[in-house]
Parts: C-alpha cells; structure tokens; sequence
C-alpha cells in the first residue's frame, strides 16, 4: 500500500476532522474555480459534458469507440485520461492537472464534480 497524506503511517484509519475536509474544499475552489475549470475543458475538448463516440474516442486515444470503452471502463478512468491528456485532436498543450498545478486525481475528481465527462 502506498503512503497517502490522509493515511497514518501505521496503518491504522482514520476519520478526517470537518476542519480538515473544509481545508480540502477551500484548496478545491481556490486552486480550480468551476468557471476556469469549465472553460479550459471547453477550449480543449469542445462542448461539455465530454463524451466518448467514435470521433471523440479517436481524437483522445486513437482507438475506435470499443477499444476506448475496454481501456476506459468508469466515469474516473475518462476523468483520469482528460485530467493527464497533452494531446486531443492533433493539438499538443499541457494538460490540465499540469496547467491547474494539482495532482491528476484532483483534476479528475474536480472534472467529475463539475459533470464534465460522462461516458
């Protein structure tokens, strides 16, 4: 098991105090506002919620839709591929995580939260 910051080093669990999940909110909000968020998410990928068909699976991945679907098989792991992706559509940029400077499990959650992907 990997050492996670809301983990004690024990091994032991244990629950979060409401001060530090108000924390986590804040750094949410402060490091990706909604309308940024919404916004990169457009210019990149087009209109929201991002959804895999043919065209978008090919211009992520390029695979077909299926092979897509095999590879991303929950709303996290197209959440994961858009939060980390530096290429859609024959454009290069950083990605997301990389632009918002947070990890690409909280750009992930945080593209989840707003309901900017579905499969």
């Amino acid at each position: 098991q990997g050492v996670h910051r809301d983990r004690p080093l024990d091994g032991t669990s244990q629950s979060r105090t409401g001060i530090e999940l108000e924390a986590d909110r804040f750094a949410t909000l402060f490091l990706m506002p909604a309308k940024l968020v919404r916004a990169m998410c457009s210019q990149l990928f087009g209109p929201s919620p991002f959804e895999l068909t043919e065209d978008t699976s090919f211009a992520l991945l390029g695979v077909s839709l299926t092979e897509s679907k095999q590879a991303l098989r929950v709303r996290r792991d197209l959440a994961r591929r858009i939060a980390s992706t530096e290429h859609y559509d024959g454009k290069h940029f950083d990605s997301m995580a990389k632009q918002f400077a947070v990890s690409v499990e909280a750009m992930a959650i945080r593209l989840e939260e707003l309901r900017l992907v579905d499969l």
